[in-house]
């Protein structure tokens, strides 16, 4: 089971015999016209898609296992249907933005709503525009007095980017963003035991199906459900709940 690669390209190779070639995968897309090798490369990331898919399903249905696979892209509609409708008050807070606090915060959600927009204005990644760290950069310098230059922005772009952050420090307190607060339970020796029972059955039955222990259930969900044992109906589909025997989960009380 161990060291399976499960990426389109390690897909193509073990079906069809086909090394993809990979160079293009950071090339600017932007550009025009596309290189040959570009071109090439593609064409490759879908040309063999609906053939691998036709063998992927056939495997299933051999195993058994085809009602797994519809039950998880059920999970996947319905997650990608809620990731839709985040809280806006949460999607700016990127990786590293739960170490500041107050007028810094409240500068790093007005800077990724500016920088959103101006991605979507030119149709072009956030990153084009200014990458997380720098985000983070510049909260920080912004709060300190220190009003940062981009060589590159435009007039325009430059003029809208320094209004933000000036509209950003006239914030009142009371319009900062509010600080998370980490919530956790540390768990008991009861917990810490379900937890590793259902580690045991998950892993006997991975063994028995060939397939990845985390496949079934990864650790941090194994340890939540050990903590909200209702939580299982929402962190795994029925077929998963059934290898862990915790089908009737959602009816029985937190261990």
């Amino acid at each position: 089971m161990g060291g399976c690669e499960f990426s389109y390209a390690a897909l193509v190779e073990k079906y069809f015999g086909i090394e993809l070639t990979k160079g293009s995968q950071k090339a600017n897309w932007g550009l025009r016209p596309l290189s040959e090798k570009m071109e090439e490369y593609a064409r490759n990331d879908t040309h063999y898609l609906l053939a691998l898919a036709a063998k992927l399903e056939k495997q299933l249905i051999e195993r058994d296992r085809l009602e797994w696979f519809q039950q998880s892209c059920e999970r996947a509609m319905v997650s990608a249907a809620i990731d839709r409708e985040r809280d806006m008050e949460e999607i700016w807070r990127i990786r590293g933005s739960g170490l500041i606090r107050g007028r810094e915060a409240a500068l790093l959600r007005a800077l990724w709503y500016w920088r959103d927009r101006e991605a979507q204005r030119f149709d072009r990644p956030s990153f084009h525009i200014l990458r997380n760290d720098q985000l983070l950069e510049i909260a920080r310098a912004a709060v300190r007095g220190e009003m940062p230059l981009f060589r590159h922005f435009s007039e325009r772009r430059a003029r809208d980017f320094q209004a933000t952050i000036e509209e950003a420090l006239g914030l009142k307190e009371e319009e900062w963003p509010e600080t998370r607060r980490r919530r956790g339970e540390r768990p008991t020796r009861e917990m810490e035991r379900a937890a590793e029972a259902m580690r045991k059955r998950r892993d006997q039955a991975a063994h028995e199906l060939k397939i990845e222990p985390s496949f079934i259930a990864p650790r941090a969900t194994i340890d939540a459900i050990a903590l909200d044992r209702a939580s299982a109906e929402r962190l795994l589909v029925p077929w998963q709940r059934d290898l862990l025997g915790l089908s009737n989960a959602a009816r029985r009380d937190t261990p």
